[in-house]
This record gives C-alpha cells, structure tokens and sequence, in this order.
C-alpha cells in the first residue's frame, strides 16, 4: 500500500503534531533567542534560558490562543514568502542592499506592521477580512480607490524624478532611488 504525503501530513494533525507540537517549537525558539540575545539571565546561563523557554512554551500551548495562533501564522508565512520573493525579484535586476534606507525603510516597516496587525485581527475573527471593506464602501469603490493610489503614485513619480530636491517627494525619490539601485 502506498503511503502519500497527504497522508502523511494527515496522520500528524491527527497526533496533534501540526497543532500543538508546531506553535510549542515556534514560541520556545522565539523566547529562546530573546532570552539568550537580552542576557537577562547573565552571561552563559544558557541552562536558565532554555528552561524559562520551555516553561512558557508550555503555558502557551496550554493556555493561550492556539485556535487564533494556527489561522494567523499561515497568512504571516504567505506574507514573508511574498516580500522575500520580492527581494529576490530586485535582486536579479540588479538591485544591491544598502543599510541605510531612510524614509523608505520606515513605509516597508510601516507596511508589514498594518499588514501583520490585519492579517492578527482577521484571523482572531475582530472583522472578516476583504469582505468588511467590500460590504462597507462597495467594490466599485475599492477599486477606484485602488486605481486612483496607483495612477497618483505614478504621477508623483514622473513629475518628480527629473528634481531631487523637492521636499514633497523624498518619499516618491528614496523608492525611485530604491528601484533603480541608486
């Protein structure tokens, strides 16, 4: 009889393994680093760190929201997988890393901050999502408000990209500069 990965897969959520046993790792590596990187514990009390660790890996599988926990962390991994597929996109067109990023390194953070707070909010069910705003405003709406953002940012763009030093559009140059690889 052969075995399949779906089958495989199946017979581990049925263990609990998917459910549990993956958010106690996640929650146990992450308290881990913080722990070991702050040295609240003091310098090569790694034994201290691991067991404060797995102490509240355990609490959190036990009491906290594993439910809200397993409907979040795909939506998360699907957003990370996106922006390092970008990053992997700008790469091969020849964009090169610089660490002092400025106005542009705030509106990234900025953005996966709304990003990460929606996708929390909608997997703890505080709204429904896509769906809140289309019943709110119409999709018509949304869309026109979609495709006036676009054709503004495009605007701004070409209308500031020949002067540098207009004080509107630093945030249109630093993406202009961050694109090109300048």
């Amino acid at each position: 009889m052969a075995y399949s990965l779906y089958e495989f897969f199946s017979t581990l959520q049925d263990y609990g393994i998917i459910e549990i046993a993956l958010p106690f790792i996640l929650v146990f590596a992450i308290m881990f680093a913080i722990l070991e990187k702050t040295k609240i514990f003091g310098q090569d009390r790694k034994n201290i760190s691991i067991v404060v660790s797995l102490v509240l890996a355990f609490i959190f599988v036990y009491f906290g929201p594993l439910e809200t926990i397993n409907k979040f962390l795909p939506s998360v991994s699907a957003l990370a997988i996106a922006i390092i597929m970008l990053l992997i996109l700008l790469g091969l067109f020849g964009w090169e890393s610089r660490a002092p990023m400025g106005q542009l390194a705030v509106v990234v953070f900025v953005f996966a901050l709304i990003a990460v707070i929606y996708l929390f909010g909608a997997a703890a069910d505080w709204w429904s999502g896509w769906n809140d705003l289309t019943s709110y405003f119409g999709s018509d709406a949304i869309s026109l408000i979609i495709i006036l953002l676009v054709f503004g940012l495009v605007i701004a763009w070409v209308t500031a990209s020949g002067t540098k030093e207009k004080k509107g559009f630093k945030l249109v140059n630093d993406i202009s500069n961050f694109l090109s690889g300048k």
